[in-house]
Order: C-alpha cells, then structure tokens, then sequence
C-alpha cells in the first residue's frame, strides 16, 4: 500500500471506480455519501495531493455502485432505487440525470456498454432497464428471479445477467430476448470437471458475487486467453475465453470473494476477498494473469473486508475500498524482460498475436528487434539470454531460443513440458512446469554446432560439460533413476506439491514447492543433493554470488534470506533463515550484488542496500533492477519505457549508490586520506579502494596509492606508479596523473606551462587524438615530416571509416600516403585519380599491381596494362586485356614482350564461344578485336548464307558487307605488315594470305572464278552483297511497274550471281519479268532453267504450255548494245564480250551492264561498286558507304 486516504467522520465506504481517461477517482458509502477525488503524484516516495476533492449530495441511501462511463465522460451512482448520472461542468460535477422507479425497486447492478449510449440497469426484484444516454427508455423485460449482477460483452450485442440462485443467462442486448443459460462448472463445493445441468437445485449452485468481461480486442497480452470472469461466493473464479467456452479454467481461489476487476489491458485480474488463516480473518487482493496463475497477494490492512477495487488507467496502481478508508495500491504486473551485457531485452504486445523483442544496448544505444508469436519468459546469464515461446497452431510445440546480446537466435530447444518458470546459469537454461524441471545445455548445442565439434564427434568424443546435454524429470522422482525413454512423459503425471520457482547457478538448481519445501540439486551431475522446510510458498529465488544464500519472495511479496553454504556470509544453519535480518513486505524486486553479502530489495517504492543483515537508508525507486556491480545499482524505469517501447532512451535509465561509495567519496573530499583509509578498510569492496587510489594519486601520495592499487589488485596502476616516481618534477607528476585518469585537456595545458610541447603532442598520439596532434604541430611548430604524414594518414583514417571519403583523400594527398589514397578514390569512383597514381609511382612500388587490379576493376584496360607493364608483370597486363576483350592490345603486348600462348587461349576461347548458342556473333567479335579478320569473315560468310537459305535477304547483305569489310581490314593489315597476319601461325588455327588476285578481289567486285558451290568465304563477300542487293533492286523495279530495268537486272543476276541466292526463286524473278516485258525467249530460257532443277516440273511445264501457245519463244526488239572494247554486239545484260571475253561491271544504281568503263560516273572507295549516273547523296547502295 502506498497511500491512505480516510473519510470525514469515518463513513463506510462500499464502492469505489477510478476513471482511467481523466484519473478521477469516485467512491460511496453509507448514508449517500459520494466524493470525486483527482490525486497527483509528486513521485517515487512522494505522498500524495489532491487537485479535487468534491462531495456529490443527491443519495441518501447507502451506495451499491459506481461506474464512470468513460466514452460519454459522465459518472454514474446509484443507491437503493436512485441512479445519477454525474457530468462534469466548470471544474465541478453536478447532476444531470435523475433515474428512480416508481414502485421504489431497489438497483442491485448497472453497466454502461461499451459505446457509452446505453446503460442497462438490473434491479433485485428481477427487472431489467436498457436506457440511452439521452434519456430514453430502449427496453424493458421482467425477469422471474431476482438480480445480483449484469454485464455487457465487449462487441456490445449481449448482457450477462447473474441470478441470486447462482445462474448466469445470455439476453440479446438489442431486444432484451432471452437467449440461452451459460454452462457454470462450479458446484457447492468447489470446481466440478463437467458442466452444471439445467435442473441442479438451486441449493447446489453457488452464489454469483461478481461479473467482469474484458473486451479482449484492446487487451495487452495474446489473442485466445480468457476475458470474462465469474466469481461464486464459495472462492471460485470460472474464466471463459467467451460465453460459450465449454472449457473454462476454475480458481479455488480459498476467499471469500466481494469483488474483481481486470487491469485496463487485461493482463491481470484482481480478486478480493477475506482468507481465513489459523481462525485469523485477513483481507487480501489476489492477482491472477489471464492464464489462471496466481502472480502475487496483497494484504490489505485492517482486516475489514474489501467493498470496492478498481484500477488505474495505466494499470500499475490500484483503488480499494476498506472500511472507511481508500488505500492506492501499487501494482508490479509481471514484465517479460532480463538485462545482460549492457543490454536491456524487453518484450510488448503489437498486435493480438504477436509480440516485438527488443534488444537495447545501453551504452551503445544500438537496437535490434525480432517479431515472436508468444513469449511465456525472458532470462539471461551471462552473455547470453533465453526465451520461451511456442510454435502455434493446432499442434503448437513450446521452444527455449538462446540469443546473444544483438539479437541473433544461436541455438533452440524443443519442450516436452508446459513451461512456467524459467532460470539461466552461464551453461545451462532450466524451465519448470509445475510439475516437472528440464535442464538444458545450452553451451553444449552451441558447441556441437562448430566444425571442430562435429569432428570430434565422428571420432567418438564427447561434447559439453560433465552432465547429460538433455534432463527432464518429474518433481515427485529422482533425475538420476528417470530413464531417457520415459522423460518425455514426466510432465504428464499430476502432483500434489507443484512448482512454484526455480533458480540456478552454476552448481545447483533450486526448486521450491507449493508446500514450501526447497530442492537442491547439483549442476551439472543433477543429484538430489538435500531438501529444505523454508516455510514459505516460494514465488522469487535468487541465489548470491558464492551459492551461499538464497533470498526469496513469497507469495505475499515478503522478502527472507536463508543458507545454503556454511560460510561467513551465511550465517546460519543450513536451510534456516538468516539471524537478525530485518525482513521486508510489499518487496517486488531484488538483486544481488558482485559480494556474497551484497543485496539490493525494492519495497514499495524504495530501494534498500543491504551489506548484512540491516539495510542501507531507503532511497525513492520505481524502477525494475537490471544489475548490482561496483555498489552501483543500474535500474530502468520500465513502466515508462513501455508507454513508447519504440524509442528506448537513456533518461529511462537511473543509478543508485550504495551509502559506502557516497561516504567514501564525501570522506576522502572533505576529510583527510588517512580516515578515508580507514574507512574504506572498514568497509573493503574494489570499487572503494579504487576510489581511495585514485584521490591519493590526485594529491601525489604515492605510498597511499600504492596500498590502495595492492588492495584491489591493479597491476597496471602499479606498474604506472613505478614510472610516476621516476619523474622528479612535480608538475610533470600532476599533469602524467591527469593523463592517467584521462583528463588530457589538463594534462596538456600543465605540459605547455612546463613548454614541454613535445611531451603533449607525443600524449596526443599516445590517445589517438589525432586533430590535436596536427594543431599542435601547426601551433608549435614541433613535429618531423614522418609524424605529420602520420597524423594526416590517421585523420584520412578517420574519415574513411565514416564514410566521407572525400575529406579522406585530401589528407591522404597531404600524408603522400598513396595506398590509403587509391582505396579512397576507387570507393568515390575518381577513376583519373587513380590513373595519375600511375605515372607518379616507381616501377618497383608494390601499389602499381594493385592499381592495375582497381582499373580493370572499372574497364580502364590502357591504364591497366600501364600499371602492370610498368610493375613489370606482362603476364599480368595480358590476363587484364583477356578479361576486357580487348584482344588486340593483349596481341601487341604478347608480340611486344614475347609472351607465349595469347593466340591458344584466342583459339580456345573461340571455340568456348562457338559452343555455345548464338555464340557465333560473339566469336566474331572477339576475332575481330584480335585482329584475325579471316576467322571473323568466314563466320560471318557462314550467316550471310545461312539468312539467305531463311529467306532474311537484307540481313544476308548486311553480313556480306561485314565479311567484305574484314576481307579488307585484312589485306590492309597485310599491306602495312608486308604480307602475313601477324601471330597467327601460333593460333592453332588454319590461316590464310590473300594473293594478287584475291587483293583484286577485295578491292574490285568483278567476276568470280569460283562456282556457285565453291565461294570462298571472304574472296567473294562483296560479290555476295552486290547479288543480294541487284535481286532486291530487281523487286523494287518490277514492283514500281519498270519491268524493262526489272528483267536486265534480274537477268544479270541470274547470269553473274545465281551461287548468292536460291536458284529457283532467281530463275522464276528472270522468267515473271521477262514475261511481263514480252522478252519470250528469255522467259523460255528461264522456264527451262525451273523445270532442271527437279520440282514441281508438271507445274512448270503446264505454265509453260500456257505461255508459249499463245507466245512464240522470241524477244521483242531491243536497242543494241555494242562492247565498249571491240565494240562486238552484246546483250544489255550480258557480264562479259562474247567476243573479247571482256567482263562487264554492273550499275548498283539501276541494275544495267556497264559495256563502257568510260560510262562510269561514280564508283563506291569501300565496296567497289560502281553507278552510270549520280548516287543519290553519295551513299553506295550496296555498303552504305558515304563516298
């Protein structure tokens, strides 16, 4: 209890309801009294005020009820057969609604829904009212039986309406029609495992004291627990997961219940009542989490009975009504949360089924989160924390994970047990249900995970500590006799002692029972070592330091120490409390600290400091204790964390002293070393002699210092003393003591006073404070270039490990520093930067490899190969020019510097490439770099004829022209190289050299030796572009209706170019056009041709039939054509003098025979081709050549 409040003239009060949006709390008693109260807490151990405190007159009768309708902001009372409704007006309250009956009914309950518009009233002669918050009269219904009790569901659309014979009936809320009774399984005399028929007497029902549902949507715990509660005046709870549950969970709760009340999130259910002890009635609140467990009681002083309970908005005070007093209760729900590490782990609800894990660390600040369905309890030990949780689902399985301190989940167990409690020891995890323990170790999965273990493994050896791996054994039974085969079934047999708490440390497990009986185990061997009669009902244990006490919280939140050690600690018996320890109530958390008899306990909201039996002073604390080291208790304020656990901040975190550190420090400011000495002997511990050393060092009493160093044991504070007596100057000494504690900023100035620059510059190096070293040495002008270019190398550090390259490299540029330099150029993408690091470096530093390795990482192939050619690793150089495709640079280079093998790897590369579908295109291209224009050429030559036979004609010419292109490539390469193809007779792969005739070739598209089946790949490209071009121009001008220029062309084409093309369509383009231009020899002469080729000769022939019986085979007359060189007769379209044997050049422009070279007005410098008149533009039609 944390305040007390009583009534003028000391009214009984019997009702009591805090409004949990505004704070206000009302209560009512005996003779109409009612008063409104807002308190304000000043905080922690402060005592509380008022800021109203209003009496409200309008009842006379004694209060049964109040209710605060939070949505609508009203306050209801009621009082025999009168109910007010309360609204607040210009800082005060007054009526606004007056309900009485007319036949003078008495109210016996009233509930607003959870709109706030309606409000049903249940009287006890069995009428039931639903009113409207406007005044209006919605229903009203009769009952058979009187009423003690009525509620709303949370979704608003059912009232509970409890019976005085002990019955619980479901009406629909929107008519008030009677729907169903609920299945109640409680009896007389106590819970039964089915439920209650329909026709159990009355006198077999137990009476309903108290309804509570909980609207589960807005809970802060798991979806699926239990929401409405049923109180029975025989002590039991029924809690229902919803009106239909046919499986509730039944509380023997052993009270005589007056009231409960769930928390505003629905984590905890407060029960009050009187419990009869040793023919001693005492009142007492019982909280029981949704899951039935019983978490805490709390003794309610005065031994009246509770009338009235009701919680705050936030859920951690709570409001009881006890004779005719209000005592505010501070309430601590169980938090699922640990601290290890630096590290706070905290868990909350997001949502109805799944819970956020955060993992804070407190110094770092650093967060890390993992989303978990279910979490049954946090615990952790050293680095390492464990969570239980569950898997879900129908057949949900319940898991341990062992995390680290940044969240990452390092190994994981499955239960054969429903776990409740939970401890952790630096090797082991155990978990507890109540009735059975299982031992983990963990340390052991951890290690069978490494490669080194599973090694070991596969040569027999064992893994782990000296205990099983794996222990699960029922409570009532010894873990040495229970079997491997038979653990999984230990948690499936009952007990009539269960498990209330487990604690370990790394040599026992404790494990206390209802009965109030403590079982020691060993760790890891676990033997029943002895068992204790601590006579107390176990709810915290928590073991010291040395194993040599346990102190524990009972269920009634007192705290007791025992002995488990016989040492000077413990004093004591074994298993007896500890002599004249002075015993505390209301304690809710504890911890022990790094000595055997240090102890820190929160009652209340104080915090007590024990060094032995009697505490330190208590100082105000509201905040859960995270760790007890360096008499230094670290807590955090854990209520305030969870209002935003999204945003975890230092202000939450706050640290205690222990009376000794603050004495030692106030004796050793204001009183001399020597009593400082003495009392820190008194009252020893690390922390204090350490504090003793250092104010000794500040006033240079170096035999002080030493002791305090010795006592402690801090070698290097000796070891720093031994050089300190070395200096003789005592200003030297003050400023190497301020270095020492890490005041450099006074260590420096007390080195320039003595103008020891040096001595601070080189105390500035010596801590890394590399931005006062560089203004020093600007200052002072101390400093040689080797310590300059240090300092700068380390600022460029600096700021390269943040990011900001950019700054990086200026002080690199500074420092000459060229590694750090390239590595920070590369990552900003100054690519030149690192190509003028080439030229500036010498040939034998070993930062050029790496450069190379940077540029090609870039494609920057010549600087590249600079940086390895000018390292003198050609190898190196050509592997950079392989990668990057550029051939011809790794030929030159290869050629250049005698390297063997460039023209194999070409050749296997190329037949990789070969391999591979559609790679043709890709060793073409990779010849063509290489400067093998042979091997690129005849590939191309391969696709040109393989699209022709496809019937692509255009694609066919671009890739002549292609081919023709690398034929000339190539024969300029062999003009300037004075014949041959430089390297390729290494390649591995057959080489050619053109002749005189075939240099013809390239450079004139003349006539062809070769048959249709034997040209010769590049020798006839351009001679395979102009056919495909000619047969194309033939369409065109048969097309645009020019049949005469359509038939000479496409009978050149026919007479010179027939090997390009298919020669049936050839010979049907000659046979259609010389047709349709009346040339009938010609079209029989091309009809002859189809029918010789083999297909479709009956078609043809009748075709022919057609043709020529109306047609004599004879052309019509033409204009002559004379040869130009012995001017004999020709045909237009003839390729050569039937007389002189003189070939004759075709026009690219309009398909005609060139008889007469003198007639040539413009000739193609690429492809050779040739026109009679203007080119349009100047741009060959056979190449695309601009000439």
């Amino acid at each position: 209890m944390s305040t007390q409040i009583g009534m003028p003239n000391a009214t009984p009060l019997t009702t009591v309801a805090w409004s949990g949006a505004h704070g206000y709390v009302a209560v009512g008693g005996e003779g109409g009294a009612c008063r409104v109260l807002q308190l304000e807490q000043a905080g922690p151990g402060t005592a509380s005020s008022f800021s109203m405190n209003q009496a409200l007159t309008g009842h006379s009768a004694t209060l049964s009820r109040c209710r605060w309708n939070e949505p609508a902001q009203r306050l209801t009372t009621a009082a025999d057969g009168v109910i007010i409704v309360w609204a607040l007006h210009d800082g005060a309250w007054f009526e606004q609604m007056v309900n009485e009956r007319a036949d003078g009914g008495n109210v016996a309950d009233f509930a607003w829904s959870p709109s706030g518009l309606l409000i049903a009233i249940a009287y006890t002669d069995g009428m039931v009212i639903l009113g409207h918050l406007s005044k209006e009269r919605v229903w009203c219904i009769n009952f058979d039986k009187p009423l003690t009790r009525v509620a709303w569901s949370p979704n608003g659309r059912l009232l509970l309406l409890a019976t005085a014979d002990g019955q619980v009936h479901l009406h629909d809320a929107a008519s008030g029609a009677y729907l169903t009774r609920m299945q109640l399984f409680v009896a007389v005399d106590g819970p039964c495992q089915l439920p209650l028929p329909p026709t159990t007497p009355a006198d077999q029902l137990p009476g309903v004291v108290d309804l509570a549902w909980f609207n589960d949507a807005i809970r802060g715990v798991e979806a699926g627990l239990p929401s409405l509660a049923v109180a029975f005046d025989n002590g039991c709870v029924q809690l229902m997961r919803s009106e239909i549950d046919d499986a509730p969970l039944v509380l023997d709760t052993k009270l005589q219940i007056s009231t409960l009340s769930w928390d505003k999130l629905g984590s905890l259910l407060a029960v009050a009542g009187q419990l009869t002890l040793r023919e001693r009635v005492v009142s007492v609140v019982q909280f029981y989490e949704p899951n039935g467990a019983n978490v805490f009681t709390l003794k309610v002083p005065g031994g009246s009975l509770v009338t009235g309970l009701s919680w705050s908005g936030n859920g951690l005070r709570i409001a009881l009504t006890v004779g005719s007093s209000i005592f505010f209760a501070t309430v601590r729900p169980p938090r699922k949360w640990t601290y290890f590490a630096n590290t706070l782990v905290y868990s909350y609800l997001i949502s109805n089924d799944e819970h956020c894990i955060t993992f804070w660390n407190t110094k770092t600040t650093e967060v890390a989160v993992k989303y978990i369905k279910r979490v049954a309890g946090i615990c952790a030990a050293g680095q390492h924390a464990a969570l239980l949780t569950s898997t879900g689902g129908a057949q949900s399985e319940d898991v341990a994970i062992v995390f680290d301190a940044i969240g990452n989940p390092l190994v994981s167990k499955y239960l054969a047990l429903e776990p409740t409690h939970l401890a952790m020891t630096p090797r082991h995890v155990v978990v507890a249900s109540p009735r059975a323990v299982f031992v983990w170790d963990y340390i052991a999965a951890l290690e069978s995970e490494t490669p080194q273990a599973k090694s070991h493994k596969m040569l027999g050896g064992r893994s782990g500590g000296d205990g099983p791996p794996v222990a699960l054994f029922h409570i009532d039974s010894d873990p040495a006799s229970t079997a491997s085969e038979f653990m999984e079934l230990a948690d499936s047999e009952e007990t009539g002692d269960v498990i209330t708490a487990v604690a370990a440390s790394g040599s026992m497990l404790l494990v206390a029972r209802a009965s109030g009986t403590l079982l020691r185990y060993s760790l890891p061997r676990l033997r029943l070592e002895t068992q204790y009669n601590i006579g107390v009902r176990a709810k915290v244990l928590e073991i010291n330091c040395d194993g040599s006490v346990v102190a524990i919280i009972d269920f009634a939140s007192a705290l007791s120490l025992y002995a488990l050690e016989m040492r000077e600690s413990a004093s004591a018996p074994l298993g007896m409390p500890l002599p004249d320890f002075e015993r505390k109530n209301n304690v809710w958390a504890i911890k022990w600290g790094d000595e055997p008899s240090l102890l820190a306990a929160v009652e209340k909201d104080k915090l007590y400091v024990y060094r032995g039996p009697a505490p330190e002073e208590a100082v105000p604390c509201t905040s859960y204790l995270c760790e007890f080291s360096d008499l230094v208790v670290q807590a955090v304020d854990l209520d305030a964390l969870l209002i935003d656990p999204q945003v975890p901040s230092k202000a939450l975190l706050v640290e205690y002293e222990t009376r000794s550190l603050r004495d030692t420090r106030a004796i050793v400011e204001s009183v001399n070393l020597k009593e400082a000495m003495g009392f820190v002997a008194d009252n020893p511990h690390p922390r204090l002699w350490r504090i003793l050393a250092e104010a000794a060092l500040e006033a240079l009493d170096l035999g002080l210092a030493r002791a305090a160093f010795i006592k402690y044991g801090n070698y290097e504070g000796l070891v720093f003393l031994k050089s300190l007596r070395e200096v003789k100057d005592p200003l030297k000494q003050a400023a190497e003591v301020a270095a020492y504690f890490g005041r450099f900023d006074q260590a420096e100035k007390l080195y320039m006073e003595m103008n020891r620059s040096d001595l601070a510059i080189g105390l500035r190096v010596k801590v890394g404070d590399w931005f006062r070293v560089v203004k020093l040495i600007h200052e002072t002008g101390q400093g040689d270039d080797k310590l300059r270019a240090r300092a700068h190398t380390e600022l460029g550090d600096y700021y390269a490990e943040r990011g900001q390259d950019a700054k990086a490299i200026h002080y690199y540029e500074l420092a000459h520093a060229t590694g750090p330099l390239a590595d920070a150029a590369y990552r900003v993408g100054d690519f030149d930067r690192l190509a003028s690091l080439v030229s500036e470096l010498g040939s034998s530093d070993a930062l050029l490899p790496k450069l190379g390795a940077k540029l090609v990482s870039v494609g920057m192939a010549d600087e590249a190969v600079a940086a390895y050619v000018k390292a003198g690793d050609v190898k190196a150089a050509v592997d950079a020019c392989v990668s990057l495709q550029r051939w011809d640079t790794a030929l030159r280079l290869a050629e250049r510097h005698a390297f063997p093998g460039i023209h194999a790897l070409l050749a296997e590369y190329a037949d990789k490439l070969l391999a591979l579908p559609g790679g043709r295109l890709k060793a073409i291209e990779l010849y063509y770099q290489a400067h093998k224009y042979s091997e690129a050429g005849q590939l191309l030559v391969e696709l040109a004829r393989e699209a022709v036979a496809a019937g692509k004609l255009v694609r066919g010419k671009q890739l002549y022209v292609l081919a023709g292109l690398c034929g000339q490539a190539k024969a300029k390469m062999a003009r300037r190289a004075g014949g041959g193809e430089a390297g390729s007779g290494s390649s591995g792969r057959s080489s050619w050299s053109p002749d005189a005739k075939l240099a013809g070739l390239m450079s004139s598209p003349g006539k062809s030796s070769a048959d249709g089946a034997g040209v010769d790949g590049l020798a006839t490209a351009w001679r395979g572009a102009q056919a495909l071009h000619l047969y194309l121009l033939a369409q065109r001008q048969l097309h645009a209706g020019d049949v005469d220029a359509a038939m000479r062309t496409a009978l050149r084409v026919a007479d010179d170019f027939e090997a390009f093309l298919d020669s049936r369509a050839v010979a049907s383009l000659a046979a259609l056009t010389a047709y349709l231009n009346r040339f009938f020899k010609q079209a029989s002469l091309a009809f002859i041709k189809l029918e010789s080729l083999g297909a479709n000769d009956e078609a043809y022939e009748r075709l022919a039939v057609e043709v020529f019986k109306r047609n004599a085979p004879r052309d019509r007359r033409a204009k002559p054509t004379s040869c130009g060189g012995c001017g004999a007769s020709t045909a237009p379209w003839a390729s050569s003098c039937n007389s002189c044997d003189r070939s004759f050049e075709v026009c690219i422009a309009t398909g005609a025979t060139v008889v007469d070279a003198a007639a040539i007005a413009w000739r193609c410098g690429v492809c050779g081709g040739c026109a009679v008149v203007d080119v349009n533009g100047g741009v060959c039609g056979v190449c695309g050549a601009d000439s």
